[in-house]
């Protein structure tokens, strides 16, 4: 389910401490909204701050068993380590 971020439906400008999160459905949030007297805060989604490669993320010894792999497949391997 997607998160959303509300606020109390006031005319004052977004504060951080006027708004929060809920974790909902689209349906749920506008039923919340109606009744509560809460509004919807669009805003842009969560940026990607972790590009490790799937290699790297499985450590040394995966590394070593893809060599071993590679060593007893033969000549035409076509296994990149």
């Amino acid at each position: 389910m997607p998160t959303y971020i509300v606020r109390k439906d006031d005319d004052v400008p977004t504060e951080e401490a006027n708004s929060w999160e809920i974790l909902c459905s689209y349906t749920e949030l506008q039923q919340i909204c109606n009744e509560y007297g809460l509004k919807q805060i669009i805003g842009a989604p969560g940026t990607v701050t972790d590009t490790k490669g799937t290699l790297t993320r499985a450590g040394g010894e995966w590394q070593d068993m893809l060599k071993k792999i590679k060593k007893q497949s033969g000549r035409g391997n076509t296994i990149k380590v």
